[in-house]
């Protein structure tokens, strides 16, 4: 496969309507836009459509200097009239699920000539009209084809620049979300749009001419970016209404689709469709994978690739500038974790005085090219401000490597990105704020398990006034969107406040102790409950097998729990397939989002119907439920009652045996772990890949040890497990040239399985030391040294980095606790700043399904406190 990646450009002033129709005139009966439930339009219809359009609102009096807002639910009608309009004026496109309040916020905040609006909504069209908007009315066609539409309305009065737009007009006005301020609206030329869409179309090379598939809302920048790019490159566009599981797959090989773009969120879920229906996935006919809206997992990269078996892009875009970077197709090096190379701007890293930095250094994102927004609408400060020089000041940090790669470290903006969706805090807060009970508020980002990030919210209450969660709740839901709403929101007696005395959004989940697996355990123990009547068991048995958990309790929050919204559509599914009842998806947000609401909501249903449907047994192990639970299925096999093996596999093997002898029997003994095997060479097996942190490497003595392991590590942590040399040489493993020969190939292994990121390695009483020679081969490479966590274990000689040390209080023939005076002091005198940790249990105990969680709380805060401590702390003193 040939993909080679363009070189820079700058591309041509021209717009996306001349673009579409030089396309039309070559190839006319090329098909455009596709679904399943309509037929295709081809190019010739489609270049139709764009001059009916432009026609038909030339007619209501809108023209080149006109702007109009865009209101539509639906993806290919929604596409296919951008399409028409942009061509004809300039067009924002809003959100359809904006609450009252925020529609006339959006329409007061950017002047709109007129509002076009689905006829299915309804109340949209009410509330415009009542604004005193004029409106004009899209409507599908009934069985035409994929995104054909037309346009009727109200006049607005005589069209003073008709016919089709030019390079240098005004193309669209697209919201952006401020951190500090109302939403702004970017304003970018129509030739700004075409070059954005010829970049589109460059970045993806070969695969732009093929089919390509899009699950974006049809309100945001990202879907008609990559549309317009699909459309210039002259490929076909397949628009399914959201992200359906039961058809996606399906579609991607009837349609031979050849380029799938979508956040993380969409990608682990397509993954996980692949691995439970391998027989359809092996049909596809894709050519790249494209990770948008939020930094992609390095394990989930993996997968992706595995998967499908072709390269996945990381790309890195805005709404002010469209696509910035991307990563090189082949035969050029990709590097995960980082978004690749500019195709057409110019890219530094500024420091804060606007000084571009060396390669490696960090700093703020900063570009400049012919493809950046005009202005901010009415806001003259804040293009100052984020346009200096030349060069657009992005508010994302960053750093470029030598070969001009870009790595996404964090956001300077406190803007919070859920699952691609961007929410503003200064917004949430406004709203909490317009409570007649409330003070004052801080909103912030919260992590989340598969949205990487949620809103949440701190309250603090009038002095004397009475006021409830519920009633906060309540009120936001009339002025924010569902999917905005707060979750955790709490009540607080103040807000953090940073230097320069205004809110600290970042800091602020550290501040109320949000980040503790401890945090308010009392209110935490006070408000759950567990399931009482039959249905709630019956709802609380499918949320688990879900969220891949043991069990929920009924007044538990499905977001904050983990849960997302493809989890949330198959949740609703199942409870449709056993109740008979569909509880819209809008319900995870509101009263809907515990067991018991769901509860309550079923038997409203069932008392509004005066016809209660039988409540059926929830099936608890169906194949299929079983393959999305990973971890549920961990835990099933650690309790499991292990069999007996093989004598002639566990008899020790002589001393003086090579080492192709060794490895040879450790790949015998090791062929019953069920993780996912990363190396033909050795026995190095992967559990829990799809979690987002960087792995954690574990030697193991037994073949059980692994799985409950990871059963009680936290679900975002990968383990990669190996075997241990004592398992088959006894005492002798721990001969010198035995150790650093396995070690090294050990780290050699894992390099060529593709891990450029480790958090730590660790290993057990005898496996102690393959780990602790892993590590210092590790460290010798990198520049940073890694954790070192050993169970019962001692260092050979004192460790250059955090070391973790973990003793049973019952085991005393390990625990160093028992046989020194002053244990700390001692073991301090030799390897720098250690940490220990003493767990309950004997020696041998540790890997137990009912107590390896202890063992698994002291590994995850070794990795997550105690290593970054120890690292402080080693530098410092040398």
């Amino acid at each position: 496969m040939t993909l080679t990646s363009p070189e820079r450009f700058d591309p041509d002033p021209t717009t996306l309507g001349q673009l579409i129709r030089t396309h039309a005139a070559l190839y006319p009966d090329a098909p455009a836009l596709l679904t399943r439930d309509a037929p295709a339009m081809t190019y010739a219809e489609l270049a139709d459509q764009i001059r009916d359009i432009r026609a038909a609102l030339n007619d209501l009096g809108v023209g080149r200097t006109n702007r109009v807002a865009l209101v539509c639910h639906k993806v290919a009608d929604a596409v296919g009239a951008f399409l028409g309009i942009i061509d004809t004026a300039s067009v924002a496109p809003l959100n359809p699920k904006l609450s009252p309040y925020e529609f006339r916020a959006a329409l007061n905040r950017i002047p709109f000539d007129a509002v076009i609006v689905h006829e299915d909504l309804t109340e949209v069209a009410a509330l415009i009209r009542s604004e005193g908007y004029p409106l004009i009315s899209l409507a599908s066609v009934p069985k035409g084809v994929t995104g054909q539409v037309t346009l009727s309305g109200q006049v607005i009065g005589p069209c003073n620049a008709p016919g089709a737009v030019q390079p240098e007009d005004e193309g669209t006005v697209q919201m952006t979300t401020g951190t500090t301020g109302k939403p702004k609206g970017a304003i970018s030329t129509q030739a700004v749009m075409a070059g954005r869409a010829q970049v589109q179309a460059a970045a993806k090379g070969e695969a732009a001419h093929t089919v390509g598939i899009l699950f974006s809302p049809p309100y945001v920048s990202a879907l008609f970016n990559r549309v317009a790019g699909a459309l210039v490159a002259g490929g076909a566009l397949v628009l399914p209404d959201g992200f359906d599981p039961d058809r996606v797959l399906q579609d991607m090989v009837d349609f031979k689709v050849g380029w799938v773009a979508g956040g993380p969120t969409f990608l682990r879920e397509l993954v996980r469709l692949a691995h439970e229906d391998p027989e359809t996935a092996k049909h596809h006919a894709l050519r790249i994978v494209i990770s948008s809206t939020t930094k992609l997992p390095l394990p989930l990269h993996k997968q992706i690739e595995e998967t499908f078996g072709v390269p996945c892009l990381e790309q890195y875009a805005s709404t002010e500038t469209g696509l910035i970077t991307i990563s090189p197709l082949p035969p050029a090096r990709r590097i995960p974790g980082k978004v690749g190379l500019s195709l057409h701007y110019a890219l530094q890293i500024h420091d804060d005085a606007g000084h571009a930095l060396p390669p490696n250094a960090l700093g703020q994102i900063a570009v400049r090219g012919s493809n950046l927004f005009s202005e901010y609408y009415d806001d003259p400060e804040t293009t100052a401000a984020s346009i200096r020089k030349g060069w657009f000041y992005t508010g994302d940090m960053g750093q470029l490597d030598d070969d001009g790669q870009l790595e996404l470290i964090g956001r300077k903006k406190e803007l919070i990105n859920r699952g691609g969706e961007k929410i503003s805090p200064f917004e949430i807060e406004e709203a909490i704020r317009s409570h007649p009970a409330v003070q004052d508020s801080i909103c912030f980002a919260m992590p989340h398990r598969t949205l990487g990030q949620v809103a949440a919210a701190a309250v603090v209450p009038t002095p004397g006034q009475d006021v409830t969660e519920d009633d906060i709740k309540a009120h936001l839901r009339t002025r924010l969107a569902a999917f905005k709403l707060p979750t955790p929101l709490f009540f607080a007696e103040d807000i953090p406040l940073g230097r320069t005395t205004k809110p600290n959004r970042i800091g602020a989940p550290e501040y109320y102790g949000l980040l503790s697996d401890t945090a308010n355990p009392e209110s935490a123990t006070q408000s759950a409950r567990s399931p009482e009547s039959g249905l709630e068991r019956t709802i609380a048995t499918l949320w688990a097998e879900c969220l891949g958990v043991d069990a929920v309790s009924s007044t538990e929050n499905f977001i904050e729990a983990g849960g997302d919204s493809l989890q949330a559509m198959r949740l609703l599914g199942a409870i449709e397939e056993v109740t008979g009842i569909w509880l819209a998806t809008d319900v995870i947000f509101e009263q809907g989002a515990t067991v018991a609401g769901m509860a309550a909501m079923i038997r409203q249903q069932r008392k509004a119907a005066l016809a209660p449907a039988p409540l059926q047994p929830a099936p608890r192990w169906t194949a299929k439920r079983v393959a999305k639970g990973v971890l549920r299925r961990l835990r099933a096999v650690g309790k499991a009652v292990r069999s007996p093996e093989d004598a002639n596999e566990t008899q020790l093997i002589a001393e003086g045996v090579g080492l192709e002898d060794i490895i040879q029997r450790l790949n015998l003994t090791t062929r019953d772990w069920p993780g996912e095997q990363l190396s033909d060479t050795l026995p190095v097996y992967g559990f829990n890949l799809s979690g987002s942190r960087a792995p954690l490497v574990w030697c193991f003595n037994d073949s059980h040890e692994p799985v409950v392991l990871t059963a009680g590590l936290d679900p975002d942590q990968p383990l990669i497990a190996l075997r241990s040399l004592n398992f088959v040489l006894g005492e002798k493993s721990h001969r010198q040239g035995y150790l650093d020969d396995l070690a090294a190939l050990y780290v050699r292994c894992l390099r060529d399985a593709g891990q450029t990121q480790i958090a730590g390695f660790g290993g057990n009483c005898g496996a102690g030391p393959i780990a602790e020679r892993m590590a210092r081969i590790w460290n010798a490479e990198c520049a940073q040294p890694v954790n070192l966590i050993l169970l019962e274990a001692e260092p050979s000689q004192p460790y250059a980095g955090p070391l973790h040390m973990i003793f049973g209080r019952d085991s005393h023939r390990f625990n160093p606790f028992f046989t020194r005076d002053d244990p700390v002091s001692e073991w301090q005198k030799v390897h720098k700043s250690p940490s220990f940790d003493i767990i309950p249990g004997d020696h041998g105990e540790y890997f137990e399904p009912d107590t390896v969680g202890d063992l698994a709380g002291s590994i995850d805060a070794a990795l997550r406190v105690r290593g970054a401590q120890a690292i402080v702390t080693f530098s410092q003193k040398q």
